[in-house]
C-alpha cells in the first residue's frame, strides 16, 4: 500500500485497490490469480484454490539484506510458480490465462495436502481446541492445588 503511488494503471482490466477502504479477503475472492513476492497472503489465496506466482526478481538481495533462508522453501513448499524474471512471470500469466486461470496440478496437490480441512468450520474448531486446552489447564491447576494440601 505504501508504494501505490509508484504504480500506474495501464489497462481498464487492472484495478488499483486501496485497502484502507476495503477488505483484503474480498479482494482475494474477486481476483483470478495472485502475484506476490514473499508475502504470507499467498497462503490465504492458496486456500481459495486459485493460481498464484511468487515474483522474486530480487531473491539474492532479499536474502542477503532482509531475510535469510528459512524453513519455507518457495520452490519446494510454495503454492505457486516462483518467477525470477519478468519474462518468466509474463509467460506464467499467459499460461494461466489460456486455461481460464486454473490452478496448476502440482500446486493444487500441495494445497490439498497443506490444508487439512476445506470448509467454513475453522473458527469452530479453533474455539473447541482452546476450550479443551483451558479445561485441561484448569484440571492441572486443581490437581496441583490438591497435591500441595
Amino acid at each position: 500500500q505504501q508504494y501505490n503511488e509508484y504504480f500506474r494503471k495501464i489497462s481498464q482490466r487492472i484495478e488499483m485497490i486501496d485497502l484502507k477502504n476495503g477488505d483484503v479477503l474480498e479482494v482475494l475472492k474477486k481476483a483470478a490469480c495472485l502475484i506476490t513476492d514473499y508475502s504470507s497472503v499467498a497462503i490465504e489465496f492458496a486456500y481459495l484454490r486459485k493460481p498464484l506466482a511468487y515474483y522474486q526478481a530480487d531473491y539474492d538481495q532479499f536474502r542477503m539484506y532482509h531475510l535469510p533462508e528459512g524453513y519455507f522453501d518457495y520452490e519446494a513448499d510454495g503454492f505457486g510458480k516462483v518467477c525470477y524474471s519478468e519474462e518468466d512471470l509474463l509467460q506464467w500469466i499467459d499460461g494461466r490465462y489460456k486455461v481460464g486461470f486454473k490452478q496448476e496440478e502440482l500446486y493444487r496437490k500441495r494445497t490439498e495436502e497443506f490444508f487439512t480441512f476445506h470448509d467454513e468450520r475453522y473458527c469452530e474448531r479453533n474455539c473447541e481446541a482452546i476450550r479443551t486446552l483451558l479445561e485441561r489447564k484448569s484440571k492441572e491447576v486443581g490437581r496441583n492445588a490438591t497435591k500441595k494440601d
